[in-house]
């Protein structure tokens, strides 16, 4: 055996009931809050000589420190207190043979058979916060992901740990994972937008008790959706067109606006069917073309942007695409295109043509060519003139009426001899463009064009006919059909009533009748109203004269009840009445 002191003796036997050589074994304790880490060691038996931290425990440390012995309360068990330590890591505590010896014979203990080894940690765990596995940093796909790498293990990793936040209104998310490994999933985003996710300080601890210390932020994540529903829809209905207007969505979804879907219903909202896929801008206004007149239409219209299609905004109301009506009358800057004087250079018209023809004959007819001059186009139908009978041989009139065609039995303009008559006059234009002016006696004429109507427009122009003729005895007193002719003069302040529908081609469903209005001898001065039988005569005159003339002039004319115009004269007189046109019934 060994002495105390390790000197070599023979053999001592051992009286029986004693303990022989001294075992030994070390455990771990715990770390305090002051910075130290116990070691617990434990002897089989009472032991001496255990008092010497240098050289009775075996430390090994990356931490730094030293260690202290102190019973704890029975010899056989004692504390190792490893202090002073000036960074983590590991700390080993063994105890070697020979440490201590025995109280009887003084025999040495055996050497620990392992050493107890403890982590020194005193720092919190660190949280590294990244998007998820395949999450984009910019998405319209719902969940977003992130994940969450602490340093260490953790526990008590719950969502009081973390804060979600941003502009997408994302606040609330889960965690699954473990250890040092977490995923924290958005799932409810009710806006586009960012979502920011943050692991707050101390939110999380390791397994010896030590709290995370740092906040951290994840990299944003932007949210995009579809745009939201554009709103105040409306449609203007064209000719198989319609103008189709919205305001843009307020919210985008994240992305500019790159075009709108607008939808058409022919059946009040049943299906709908493609309009335009996609206009291709921002503008908030588009025409639907190639739409049928007559059938009722409604329009949707929904926002596109780079993720996708909103949900359509609410319906326009039905319209419903009808033909347009061309323009009644074209009016143009008044122009001369015809002078049969000359010897003055004001007698001249816009173009150079048709001026110094000379006087046309009695009984002769002028050819005018009125397209393509003075702003009239080559398919107008009827234009609008003022025609002068300029020094007449003797009284007469003329007859304005279209190329090709034979004068007919009215008149435009009525004169004496040596007078200057003049009348407006809406002429249809007949062949090659022309129209062609009668005169009954030999005189020089003046044509100047104020207008037009085009082709296919509402205004029509008919022959020029009589559908008034007050007095008889000669064989020209006579009208188009042998109504309204013989029936003598209209007494003074007296009303004359003259059927003008299904006559003298005015359809039945005419609105209004262009006329030449002729007061012939009346036995004084004063004046005709033209205006719709049914209605009481207004304070207007669309003819003045004096007793014993023969007074003209052109009027349009509402037509009244019974398809018929009434004619009030002031003085007893003679009526001629001509039409030359009509406004079809809308």
């Amino acid at each position: 055996g060994q002495l105390g002191n390790g000197a070599t003796t023979g053999n001592i036997d051992t009286p029986s009931g004693v303990v022989g050589v001294p075992t030994v074994s070390v455990v771990a304790g715990t770390t305090v809050t002051n910075g130290v880490v116990e070691f617990t060691a434990t002897f089989n038996q009472t032991v001496l000589w255990f008092d010497n931290p240098l050289t009775d425990v075996a430390v090994t440390t990356t931490t730094g420190g030293a260690a202290t012995i102190t019973p704890t309360g029975q010899t056989g068990t004692y504390t190792i207190t490893v202090a002073g330590m000036t960074s983590d890591g590991a700390i080993a505590v063994t105890i070697p043979a020979g440490a201590a010896n025995s109280t009887v014979f003084g025999l040495d203990n055996t050497a620990a058979p392992a050493p107890a080894a403890v982590t020194y940690d005193t720092t919190g765990p660190v949280a590294t916060v990244d998007l998820g596995a395949d999450q984009a940093a910019t998405t319209s796909a719902s969940p977003v992901k992130f994940a969450v790498t602490f340093n260490e293990s953790v526990t008590e990793f719950t969502t009081d740990a973390i804060t979600i936040s941003g502009t997408a209104g994302a606040t609330a998310g889960t965690i699954t994972g473990s250890g040092a490994a977490y995923t924290v999933t958005v799932s409810t985003i009710p806006n586009n937008g960012t979502i920011v996710l943050t692991v707050a300080a101390d939110a999380v601890y390791d397994t010896t008790g030590n709290g995370s210390t740092t906040t951290v932020t994840a990299d944003t994540v932007v949210f995009q959706t579809v745009p939201g529903a554009p709103t105040a829809p409306a449609a203007v209905a064209g000719d198989a067109t319609a103008t189709v207007t919205w305001t843009a969505p307020a919210v985008t979804g994240g992305n500019p606006i790159t075009g709108y879907r607008i939808e058409k219903s022919t059946n009040s909202g049943a299906t709908w069917v493609n309009a335009i896929a996609s206009t291709g801008n921002s503008a908030t206004t588009a025409v639907i073309t190639g739409l049928v007149n007559g059938t009722s239409i409604r329009f949707r219209i929904s926002a596109i942007n780079t993720v996708g299609t909103s949900t359509p905004s609410a319906a326009t109301a039905t319209v419903t695409p009808v033909a347009a009506t061309p323009p009644t009358v074209t009016p143009v800057e008044p122009g001369r295109i015809y002078e049969s004087r000359s010897g003055n250079p004001t007698y001249v018209t816009v173009d150079g043509q048709s001026e110094g023809d000379g006087r046309t004959p009695a009984s002769g007819v002028a050819e005018i060519k009125v397209t393509d001059r003075a702003n009239v186009p080559t398919d107008a139908e009827a234009v609008f003139l003022n025609v002068v009978a300029v020094n007449p041989s003797g009284p007469g009139y003329l007859t304005v009426f279209p190329c090709g065609t034979t004068p007919p039995n009215a008149a435009n303009v009525n004169y004496i001899g040596g007078d200057v008559a003049a009348n407006a006059v809406l002429a249809k234009i007949g062949d090659g463009g022309k129209i062609c002016v009668f005169t009954l006696a030999e005189t020089d004429l003046i044509i100047d064009v104020n207008g037009y109507t085009p082709a296919g427009a509402g205004t029509q122009s008919v022959e020029p006919g009589r559908i008034y003729e007050s007095r008889s005895g000669n064989p020209t007193y006579v009208t188009v059909d042998g109504q309204s002719e013989g029936d003598g003069r209209t007494p003074a302040s007296g009303v004359a009533e003259i059927k003008v529908t299904d006559r003298a081609n005015v359809p039945t469903d005419a609105e209004a009748v262009f006329l030449n209005v002729v007061a012939v001898n009346p036995s004084g001065p004063g004046y005709l109203t033209v205006f719709p039988c049914g209605t009481t005569p207004p304070n207007a005159a669309n003819v003045n004269y004096i007793g014993g003339d023969v007074a003209a002039n052109a009027v349009l004319a509402k037509i009244g009840d019974g398809g018929k115009i009434c004619v009030f004269t002031l003085a007893e007189t003679d009526l001629i009445i001509d039409v030359n046109g009509y406004v079809p019934g809308s």
